[in-house]
């Protein structure tokens, strides 16, 4: 069949040999990887190149940020303001038709991301091919370079793990358990072969093969990897078992993903008082490299300021829409000489807000004033992590800013969006770029909230523990300044989900697809035409790669 997938993949197999790391002080070494390697400190080089091939220096197709903003536009909780025609790749799949979109953004993120396995693919097979041969990987290794090692080894194997998530999500249908996962779409990188041909006639993996490799890598990891990592933005064993309980969550086994999420409590939370909830929801938000540790925060993008654009596809679901904003763009409470807010930013670029349908469901508007109801202004999270503008009609009121005092007037000049041409009022996240050099904010990957959220959906679903799952909910709660809930049910914790984790890395497509849910049809689309619900699994609602030329010519094995 006449395909680039090769190509994409061969590209990327080349810039793992033309473009080495140039971003080493990220993690906080000093050289490039060196192949073949002479010690464990010079393999320690493969597996930084790991997270820098995926965090970093990949822009508007970040892999993460693309990611996390795609699940978000397809979703049922995200609407798109009227003050900008749509735009973009992932705006364009806002209808959730992937089948005539001009993806070059998809084809990007494709290639970067099997140019990251590229990057894995290396260390494992040295790594792999010694311990065959039963020999040490290098001379005069110590004990403790043996360890180190083998936790190397973890790291790369949750790195090939989190990479193929991507890519399944994005490029493949939807897991159904149970069902028929034989469908072969994207090849599946288990081995390194540098080789064109080899690379020309990699395997198509099926649904199945995808997650059920990377079950087999987690499980690996979080056997291999440390229980704290001592450098920061590195993979633990609860990172492993986080990322476990999302894939089974997705492959439909609810009890072993209730396993995972008991792990990471139990052992990281109880036993060893590795996390916890004890700091405002904002903290894992608002931190550049070096500051305060976040309790909660199990793993996470450490950016430093020599660290490359990664995060900026979130500026286009941020009320802010401009990702050099300091402080998320909300202005330090005094005027400048133009009596215009200070550090105050709001772009065209942020088109994507929170749906009311979800505002509904949350609680959080009075549909009647659309504005914020008491309990989202109870809310630390609504008050920290959202925030609300009023639409530009509201600009043209008869206000007497002049006799204001400067609160009164930061206020009044805070509270409505700048385009006029904004009919709706809105909420928007507003968790991205909140660190005093927004930029370079600490990116939460994995919180604590949510496994204790997740785990009290598990609770009912598998054991219909209504105590159990009443607990975690109100830990969560009482961390948001919420008083607790008597009981509760599925659907007051998917609400309370939808408060907590709104806009974070695809987590409401996972949600829907781990309990089949139908994505509601509460959208309209540029022409005020309704889009229709789509059931579970979502028939065609992935990214064929490549669309548009089919350029060469490639044999795939079916």
């Amino acid at each position: 069949m006449k395909n680039r997938y090769s190509t994409l993949i061969l590209l990327s197999l080349l810039a793992l040999v033309f473009v080495q790391c140039n971003d080493d002080e990220f993690f906080e070494l000093e050289r490039p990887q060196l192949f073949p390697w002479n010690s464990v400190d010079e393999f320690e080089l493969s597996v930084v190149d790991s997270y820098y091939g995926f965090f970093l220096n990949s822009g508007w197709t970040a892999p993460y940020g693309y990611s996390a903003y795609r699940d978000f536009v397809i979703s049922d909780i995200s609407t798109h303001t009227d003050h900008q025609p749509l735009e973009h790749a992932a705006i364009n799949q806002y209808d959730r038709d992937f089948t005539a979109v001009s993806n070059s953004e998809g084809d990007a993120e494709f290639a970067q991301l099997y140019r990251v396995l590229n990057q894995i693919l290396p260390g494992l097979k040295f790594i792999e091919e010694k311990e065959q041969e039963g020999t040490d990987a290098f001379s005069a290794m110590t004990p403790e370079d043996r360890n180190q090692l083998q936790q190397q080894k973890g790291e790369l194997y949750f790195m090939r793990a989190w990479t193929n998530y991507h890519l399944a999500k994005g490029f493949m249908p939807t897991y159904v358990p149970g069902g028929d996962n034989s469908g072969r779409y994207i090849p599946l990188k288990q081995n390194f072969d540098e080789t064109a041909d080899a690379l020309r006639s990699s395997q198509l993996g099926s649904v199945q093969e995808f997650y059920d490799l990377m079950v087999s890598d987690l499980q690996k990891a979080k056997e291999l990897l440390p229980e704290q990592h001592a450098k920061a933005g590195r993979a633990n064993k609860y990172a492993a078992a986080t990322l476990l309980y999302r894939i089974k969550f997705a492959m439909g086994d609810h009890a072993g993903a209730l396993d995972e999420c008991n792990f990471v409590i139990t052992d990281a939370v109880d036993a060893k008082g590795y996390y916890d909830l004890s700091q405002d929801p904002e903290m894992a938000w608002t931190r550049n490299f070096g500051d305060a540790k976040a309790n909660e925060v199990i793993w996470e993008v450490a950016f430093r300021p020599e660290s490359s654009d990664n995060d900026i596809p979130f500026a286009r679901m941020t009320k802010i829409g401009y990702y050099r904003a300091n402080g998320g763009g909300r202005g330090d409470g005094t005027l400048d000489e133009n009596g215009n807010v200070n550090g105050w930013v709001q772009s065209w670029a942020g088109t994507m807000a929170l749906s009311y349908y979800a505002l509904g469901r949350m609680g959080w508007m009075d549909m009647t004033t659309n504005t914020p109801t008491p309990e989202a202004l109870a809310d630390k999270r609504f008050n920290q992590l959202y925030y609300f503008l009023k639409a530009g009609a509201d600009r043209n009121a008869a206000v007497d800013t002049v006799g204001m005092s400067v609160p009164e007037r930061v206020a009044y000049m805070t509270s409505f969006d700048g385009n006029p041409k904004v009919t709706k009022n809105h909420i928007w996240i507003d968790k991205y770029y909140r660190a005093e050099d927004g930029r370079y904010a600490q990116l939460p990957l994995m919180r604590l909230a949510e496994l204790y959220l997740s785990r009290a959906m598990l609770r009912l679903s598998v054991n219909n523990d209504v105590i159990g799952a009443t607990a975690d909910v109100n830990v969560v709660r009482q961390r948001a300044g919420l008083t607790g809930l008597a009981s509760v049910t599925a659907q007051s914790v998917e609400e309370e989900r939808l408060r907590e984790l709104a806009g974070e890395g695809g987590d409401r497509m996972l949600y829907m697809k781990g309990f089949k849910k139908e994505i509601d049809g509460n959208k309209f689309n540029e022409a005020g035409v309704a889009i229709p619900a789509i059931a579970f699994p979502y028939e065609g609602m992935y990214t064929p790669v490549p669309l548009g030329e089919t350029d060469y010519n490639d044999n795939y094995n079916n």
